[in-house]
């Protein structure tokens, strides 16, 4: 803007100076043709004087001759004025145009660059909008994110500890079971009055009394039943649980093993508890342990591996589900998943339990996997001698380690249980 206005302003003073010359050329000429007119003229006065003596005429045009010239120069002069004036007036319209001119320069600039300051604020104003709203953008996305992770690890969170509190409920007897009948608990409540009827435990006391005269007769072996049991093959360890009858939850667990050719027994009269209905299980969610003769798998716990402990030991951690849902390829499988569970799978329980501190599975349809026969049967650590199971066998807490440490996968033990009748059935 700057250069412009210097050039401009270059442009009127250059105009104003080649005005002033040509004024000034203008007014020397005009002084010279006066002057040679006056010198022209008075040449011609000079030249009538001689003549005047001679001829009166002469003299009188001699006369009218200079005041002709007279005339001339006075019209001349004032010719020579008109022109000046003309050509100033000229002039001075020529300066004040070009001066116009150059104040309209200046006015249309100032606008120019006035409209380019408000064009470019702005755009600078739609930038910082822009800016602005993608910052805005960006700052509720990232709410938005957090606000779902932080969602997520709440499901995930409640889910994991829905699932403790229903399972927890299993192995204490709920009070409501989907799975369980209203016939089922029906009996679990007769059997619970019964056994606080002195009557009734003192009849139990002495079936078991009976029962046990029978497992273990004599240290020797010649007489525990086992050494009439052809059904335990090669097995050198076992446990037989034994119930009084089918709908009861209340069990005696004896342990046996060979040694040097001899069955001995190990652990007698151990309280357990089983199924809140019972055993002889059907199919899954019936709230009965299974009956049967099976081998043992893998121990496991929410504990580092005891010492003296021989079978396989796993460590189980918050991602460690043996699921129970009939409609899922992994049922009754152990799965360690770090996701939702309940995303995956309709049911599934949570090994890191209390009740798991230690515990060992019981091989029951592991092998040609029916769904819905039963799954996750195990013997762990009970919640009292009056809290009946979902389906497995439960002891003490002290019980438990001396079985796990006592089990030898070398000597494939094996776990009976059933109605007291039904085991004497095996015995030859």
């Amino acid at each position: 803007m700057n250069k412009k206005i210097v050039i401009t302003f270059a442009i009127a003073v250059f105009a104003l100076l080649v005005g002033l010359g040509l004024y000034i050329a203008h007014v020397n000429h005009q002084e010279t043709i006066t002057a040679e007119q006056a010198e022209k003229t008075q040449e011609k006065i000079k030249a009538e004087e001689t003549k005047e003596d001679s001829e009166t005429p002469v003299q009188q045009g001699q006369k009218s001759l200079s005041e002709q010239i007279e005339k001339e120069v006075e019209n001349a002069g004032k010719s020579a004025m008109v022109n000046e004036e003309e050509y100033l007036k000229l002039t001075n319209q020529d300066l004040k145009k070009i001066e116009e001119a150059h104040e309209e320069e200046i006015e249309n600039t100032g606008k120019h660059d006035d409209n380019s300051r408000t064009e470019n604020n702005a755009a600078h104003s739609n930038n910082d909008k822009d800016i602005s709203h993608e910052n805005k953008n960006l700052n509720e996305k990232k709410e938005n994110t957090e606000k779902a992770v932080k969602t997520e690890k709440k499901e995930n969170i409640k889910a994991v500890q829905q699932e403790e509190q229903n399972q927890q409920k299993r192995l204490d007897l709920p009070k409501a079971q989907t799975p369980a009948s209203q016939e089922d608990k029906q009996n679990t409540q007769k059997e619970v009055k019964e056994d606080t009827s002195s009557e009734s435990e003192n009849a139990q006391k002495n079936t078991q009394q009976d029962d046990n005269k029978d497992t273990q007769k004599s240290e020797n072996g010649s007489d525990i039943i086992v050494n009439r049991m052809p059904v335990i093959g090669n097995s050198e360890q076992v446990i037989i649980v034994s119930v009084p009858s089918a709908n009861s939850y209340k069990a005696t667990l004896n342990a046996y093993e060979k040694i040097n050719g001899n069955w001995q027994v190990v652990f007698s009269n151990i309280p357990a508890v089983v199924g809140r209905n019972g055993v002889n299980k059907q199919k899954e969610g019936d709230g009965k342990s299974p009956t049967g003769i099976f081998s043992f798998g893998t121990a496991f716990g929410t504990e580092k591996k005891p010492a003296g402990v021989k079978m396989p030991y796993r460590q189980t951690t918050d991602y460690d589900y043996w699921i129970d849902d009939v409609n899922s390829p992994d049922y009754n499988t152990w799965v360690t998943y770090e996701g939702n569970p309940k995303e995956r799978w309709n049911s599934f329980e949570k090994l890191k339990i209390s009740a798991y501190k230690y515990a060992v599975v019981i091989n029951y349809n592991v092998t040609n996997i029916q769904p819905g026969k039963g799954s996750a049967i195990f013997l762990h650590v009970w919640q009292g001698q009056n809290k009946p199971t979902s389906g497995c066998t439960a002891i003490s807490e002290a019980n438990m380690l001396k079985i796990l440490k006592w089990l030898d996968p070398n000597k494939k033990p094996i776990i009976i249980q059933g109605t007291q009748s039904w085991i004497n059935s095996l015995v030859k």
